[in-house]
């Protein structure tokens, strides 16, 4: 008769052998949808009397003085994204990738100031809702000195928070 923790012996040995599988990176969510949108800025290098508040964030609805928002429209085909800042009708361009991580750049001019964007951050999803959190950073060429082709100022870092809700919601 053979004895059964014999028979044993190698099953458990595989068992305990084989090392855990390496999860894959995250999944890459999907952003489309309606998002409000604040932006505080914490710091710039565009102070007054050249650069005011509202003149830099004209592009935006400034709804209370100090507090920036917007409604955003992220569309999203595979990991091309485009973010539309409603209020000014300026579009960003770029990437979603793995986890949510967002990158996006573009231009956002007016008559009085031309502005090169970039938002770097990540996209969430939640069971009812997504979720942005990020920074943006953009250069500024306008102001008194008017348009002349030179950046005048950088503005950085603003931070940007908000919600977004998916098409089917």
């Amino acid at each position: 008769m053979t004895d059964r923790r014999w028979v044993l012996l190698p099953i458990l040995g595989m068992l305990m052998g084989c090392p855990p599988e390496e999860p894959g990176p995250p999944p890459t969510p999907d952003s489309n949808g309606r998002y409000n949108l604040v932006f505080t800025m914490q710091d710039t290098a565009c102070v007054p009397p050249d650069f005011l508040f509202d003149d830099l964030f004209a592009f935006l609805d400034q709804p209370t003085a100090g507090i920036t928002v917007t409604s955003a429209q992220f569309v999203q085909e595979d990991e091309q994204l485009a973010i539309t800042l409603e209020s000014s009708g300026c579009v960003l361009t770029g990437s979603i990738g793995s986890g949510g991580a967002t990158t996006v750049s573009g231009a956002c001019d007016d008559a009085l100031m031309t502005r090169q964007m970039t938002i770097i951050g990540n996209v969430t999803e939640s069971v009812s809702a997504l979720e942005f959190e990020g920074t943006l950073r953009f250069d500024v060429d306008g102001g008194p000195a008017g348009i002349d082709g030179t950046i005048d100022c950088s503005v950085d870092p603003v931070e940007v928070s908000g919600t977004g809700t998916p098409p089917s919601a």
